[in-house]
């Protein structure tokens, strides 16, 4: 896969002619998930001028966007972007059907985890143009192998695992595991329990 800084550094100026990009405003945005990083996404989004979907089943309101059903997400998006927890339920839920059901000029994003989506299924997807586009920061295995057929498609960008590799995440997240493990010693209910009992 070529990026914009390798054809540049190669001189090729033409590049830009055939790797056009496209404008957020009035296309369509399906958030899977909408946990804190969902609704964060969806405040962001809506100053583009996107029409922004949401599926979540704990979800009951929402201030940006419309809560919509899972297939609707699939079928009206312009762009998904995944923010769902890997659990049993998620694990290799975006699969054949969610992608035929796609617009054949949709793309994904992945930012959450990357078993939520079935690998192969996307690959063929991608090779046969069903879906336009991905965008990928988390895969099934970390790092991605070298010999992944994603390298191999014009059509997918991938990084390794970045999103939020920032030093203002990383902060944050150290503060956040720091206050819960103060308020599990007071005695009380942590706020983002992964485990259940």
């Amino acid at each position: 896969m070529y990026n914009d800084s390798y054809q540049m550094r190669q001189g090729n100026w033409d590049y830009r002619k055939t790797h056009q990009g496209i404008d957020l405003k009035n296309k369509t945005v399906g958030i899977l998930g909408f946990g804190r990083i969902g609704q964060m996404v969806a405040a962001m989004l809506q100053v583009f001028g996107v029409n922004i979907l949401i599926f979540d089943p704990h979800a009951s309101d929402v201030e940006f966007g419309e809560l919509v059903s899972r297939e609707t997400i699939f079928e009206k998006s312009d762009i998904i972007t995944i923010h769902l927890p890997l659990v049993d339920g998620t694990r290799g839920s975006i699969s054949t059907h969610e992608f035929e059901s796609m617009k054949s000029t949709a793309m994904i994003v992945n930012l959450a985890r990357g078993p939520i989506v079935d690998t192969d299924a996307l690959v063929t997807a991608l090779r046969t143009n069903e879906i336009a586009a991905a965008g990928l920061d988390v895969f099934d295995e970390e790092p991605l192998a070298m010999n992944s057929p994603l390298f191999e498609l014009e059509n997918v960008l991938v990084t390794p695992h970045i999103a939020s590799n920032t030093v203002e995440t990383k902060n944050r997240m150290a503060v956040d595991a720091a206050s819960e493990i103060d308020r599990v010693l007071q005695g009380k209910k942590p706020q983002w329990a992964v485990n259940q009992f």
